[in-house]
């Protein structure tokens, strides 16, 4: 079954309180910055959408321990780095929002020194 929601309101941003978010099965291509506004989020199920990037700013997404990008075809960060978890991608996301960052790098990247 798929669903037909296609974006999310800015004012998602005012649900700080909110703990889990299954957006799975939609046609979301985009992510609002105003996201990484649920500081409470812990869980994140992105799954099966039209997702071919992460904004930068989901890395201040600091209790987030569950986040699920399969089948997206995303290109940033890379399938291959999302595929390794939330804390390589926030790694990633870190060092992208500091210069440039190869894919061979951010595999490298030590998650817990960002």
């Amino acid at each position: 079954m798929q669903n037909q929601l296609s974006s999310l309101p800015v004012s998602i941003s005012e649900l700080t309180s909110l703990q889990s978010l299954n957006l799975a099965r939609n046609q979301i291509s985009s992510l609002p910055v105003s996201i990484s506004e649920l500081t409470s989020l812990q869980s994140l199920n992105l799954s099966h959408n039209r997702l071919s990037s992460l904004p930068v700013s989901l890395s201040r997404l600091t209790n987030l321990q569950s986040l699920n990008l399969a089948g997206n075809q995303l290109k940033y960060p890379p399938q291959e780095l999302a595929n390794l978890g939330f804390e390589h991608i926030k790694s990633y996301l870190e060092a992208a929002k500091k210069g440039t960052v190869t894919l061979k790098e951010a595999k490298t990247l030590n998650p817990q020194a960002i």
